[in-house]
């Protein structure tokens, strides 16, 4: 069983840890900040990414509707003239 940074590494690493382990343990870590800033930057990320999406979804869903207004719009106008020019050759 090797060490790595001070932690234990191992299946005895993996007992689960009750009563006076769990205090002992906890206040081991306790002071320890080593690795919040790579937390948070994940965690910024995870954010960042789902913002993104958001945006792109957002962004593609109102440049389909402006496309399908266009497309109904045109045919609006394409059967209005249809229409007119049959009643006029009546």
């Amino acid at each position: 069983m090797g060490r790595y940074g001070g932690i234990r590494m191992g299946w005895g690493s993996l007992k689960p840890l009750a009563g006076r382990g769990f205090v002992r343990e906890w206040r081991r870590f306790e002071g320890d900040e080593g690795g919040t800033a790579a937390v948070f930057i994940a965690l910024a990320a995870m954010v960042l990414a789902g913002a993104a999406g958001l945006a792109f979804d957002t962004g593609r869903g109102y440049l389909i509707e402006a496309r399908l207004s266009q497309a109904v719009d045109t045919a609006a106008l394409a059967g209005g003239r249809s229409l007119s020019r049959r009643s006029a050759a009546t």
